[in-house]
């Protein structure tokens, strides 16, 4: 059977529009996630960010954060010589931002924080950390792979 050059490129084309549909409908059907909602006004407080993110890098005794695998939970600890006032503890999930978790900050008199990470899906997390103390605010990030 011998088909024709314009039966060919009929052929050709009607494939070809047929996969760019599927393309299309294929796209429209993929949940898309924003980093975070309101992108545009976070990208205007960014400066103040910056300030805080400076502001925690300067401190000689700074915060830490340990995973404990066998616990399954996550052990925030503040130095000694740092007494916070109010604070937030985001757990950051950059693939999928339904999963993020805020916490607010509630040290113990040996100022740490313990955080259950057992119910959290395995993965990168990103741990943010904002908190005041008297009149100037501190941020730091962790990363954390569970």
């Amino acid at each position: 059977m011998k088909i024709n050059w314009g039966t060919g490129i009929a052929i050709f084309l009607a494939i070809y529009m047929a996969g760019i549909i599927g393309m299309v409908i294929f796209s429209f059907q993929k949940e898309v996630n924003l980093v975070t909602e309101d992108y545009y006004q976070k990208e205007l407080e960014y400066e103040d960010q910056i300030q805080r993110m400076n502001n925690a890098n300067k401190l000689k005794n700074q915060p830490t954060l340990e995973l404990s695998r066998a616990a399954e939970a996550i052990l925030l600890t503040f130095p000694l010589s740092l007494t916070p006032g109010e604070g937030s503890v985001l757990f950051y999930r950059p693939s999928d931002f339904t999963k993020d978790k805020k916490y607010k900050l509630k040290l113990d008199q040996e100022n740490k924080q313990i955080f259950d990470f057992a119910d959290m899906a395995t993965g990168l997390w990103k741990v943010k950390l904002l908190w005041e103390e008297g009149e100037k605010s501190y941020y730091k990030e962790f990363v954390v792979v569970k």
